[in-house]
């Protein structure tokens, strides 16, 4: 793996400070070049920075939080209002559970 930096950002009154990290290959799956939806619990951070608009730490505070079961799941996590719940509810995010 490949290091591409390092982000941070404040959310609320915390630092979140982020690495991303590429994998060889393609950067993203072919589900979110489609216009089709994504899923959160799948998704890389790249995918829901591209499918969703959220930023890095909130990507990554996704992907750390996983299994997500419900919108509720993710409206705890840091940087998720209320606002931002109703965008990506209306957009192409979604949560599959098992």
């Amino acid at each position: 793996m490949e290091a591409r930096g390092t982000s941070s950002e404040w959310i609320g009154c915390t630092l979140v400070t982020t690495k991303a990290v590429a994998m060889a290959g393609p950067k993203t799956r072919e589900a979110h070049h489609a216009g089709q939806v994504v899923d959160m619990n799948s998704a890389t951070v790249d995918e829901l920075m591209a499918a969703g608009g959220l930023s890095l730490a909130q990507a990554s505070a996704v992907v750390e939080a996983r299994p997500l079961a419900s919108w509720r799941e993710v409206a705890r996590l840091p940087g998720f209002d209320p606002e931002t719940i109703g965008r990506l509810k209306a957009g192409r995010l979604e949560i599959r559970t098992l």
